[in-house]
């Protein structure tokens, strides 16, 4: 099932924000396969808009985009859209 995502999606918890705000930007980017978020992106698109609670878990909403296969982590700084992470924010 492909889940749309709105640019003002109210998420129903803080990790589900940021995993929210991280494929929004991908989104807003207008993304294919393969797009990076480097370092510099995710401080100014994701990590600065953070509260304390979406902060808190924001590695744990990462890993868990990871493991749905929607992005993938390279060097451990760069977040990269997959396949099926197009086909889930388009």
């Amino acid at each position: 099932m492909k889940i749309k995502l709105p640019e003002n999606n109210f998420a129903s918890s803080p990790k589900d924000e940021v995993k929210d705000l991280i494929l929004n930007w991908f989104k807003k980017m207008n993304s294919k396969a393969g797009h990076v978020m480097d370092q510099r992106n995710l401080l100014q698109s994701v990590s600065m808009k953070l509260n304390p609670k979406q902060d808190k878990v924001a590695d744990e909403a990462i890993n868990e985009l990871v493991q749905d296969g929607l992005i993938e982590v390279k060097d451990n700084k760069l977040l990269v859209l997959t396949e099926k992470g197009v086909d889930h924010i388009y």
